[in-house]
């Protein structure tokens, strides 16, 4: 192809570019079969000219850009990928977008094995999927597609990367919620290693008592208050915070540690009613009902319904006993 013919069809193909998007007012979505509509007009000129180019140089990137354009708005999946095969055929690297688009095509045909060697051919894309995951669990509210776009990532690029912190703060989270052993163990410590802030190492104390280690869960929750403490943090649940120290200090039997972190607990967020219910169960434990009663009415006012059938549990275990045993203060 000569300079000159190359010039009038990238001249061309530009104004081709403009006309298929401007007609369906969109960013070029797939176009499979629709009626002879003006981007169908437009698509068919831009399908003509794809063919009479031919090969184009490594070096036309801006060019093969506008074509993949025009092949993803006006072609079929099949035609997109004999296109790609045919430029890797070539020795032209791909675009910096083939491998996510390309990917999808061949997953969606069943080379799944295919798609997932072109992904990790560039693991600097897996930036891409950790974009495409947060934005599908923080705007869109799709967790699943979240996930799946999260997994791509982590199989893309399984080595540690500080650009990957969405990631591993949703690993982290849902390991938590979902109390899983085995989904991406090392999230949480990741995310830490990246941006530890308290909430970093209040899910640290969170996913350790998870798995049942309360030592570590213990300093973990102790090192979030003391980071909330000198660095406040908003929307930082002070009231959780020390329910789950105070719980993990009962599990290694530290009673009175415990008492102290709920005590703290209804000072630094007296809203929050389940460390009254949590001290109420200790005065009830050591026998101190009237004291444990004194508790449970401080969660009158909650607005949490589950402390309050909680609450209401333990008041008819202990009745209206006043036998309270010795060394009982109220």
């Amino acid at each position: 192809m000569t300079w000159t013919r190359l010039s009038l069809s990238i001249l061309a193909l530009s104004v081709l570019h403009e006309e298929i998007a401007v007609a369906h007012h969109s960013p070029l979505p797939l176009l499979f079969a629709e009626p002879r509509t003006s981007k169908a007009v437009a698509c068919e000129s831009g399908v003509s000219l794809l063919d009479s180019l031919g090969g184009i140089s490594q070096e036309d990137d801006s060019t093969r850009r506008w074509l993949r354009d025009i092949s993803v708005s006006c072609e079929s999946r099949e035609s997109i990928l004999r296109r790609f095969d045919h430029e890797g055929a070539a020795g032209l690297a791909p675009l910096a977008f083939d491998p996510i688009f390309i990917s999808d095509i061949l997953a969606q045909d069943g080379q799944v094995d295919r798609a997932s060697a072109l992904r990790k051919s560039m693991p600097e894309i897996s930036g891409w999927y950790v974009g495409l995951g947060t934005i599908a669990i923080e705007q869109m509210g799709d967790e699943q597609k979240g996930r799946e776009y999260l997994r791509l990532a982590e199989e893309i690029n399984p080595i540690f990367d500080k650009n990957k912190a969405s990631l591993y703060k949703y690993f982290c989270l849902i390991s938590i919620r979902e109390r899983s052993a085995h989904l991406s163990p090392e999230a949480c410590e990741q995310f830490d290693w990246v941006q530890q802030t308290a909430f970093s190492q209040l899910w640290l104390g969170e996913r350790f008592s998870t798995l049942g280690d309360y030592e570590r869960a213990t300093v973990y929750f102790q090192e979030a208050i003391r980071l909330e403490q000198s660095s406040p943090m908003k929307n930082f649940p002070k009231g959780d915070a020390y329910l789950n120290l105070g719980e993990s200090l009962i599990a290694i039997g530290k009673l009175f540690e415990a008492e102290r972190a709920y005590t703290n607990g209804t000072l630094q967020d007296p809203q929050y009613a389940w460390n009254y219910f949590k001290l109420a169960q200790l005065e009830a434990r050591k026998g101190c009902y009237r004291t444990a009663r004194r508790y449970l009415q401080s969660i009158a006012v909650s607005h949490q319904q589950d402390t309050l059938d909680a609450a209401d549990r333990l008041i008819e275990s202990i009745g209206q006993r006043n036998d309270d045993a010795p060394g009982c203060s109220w």
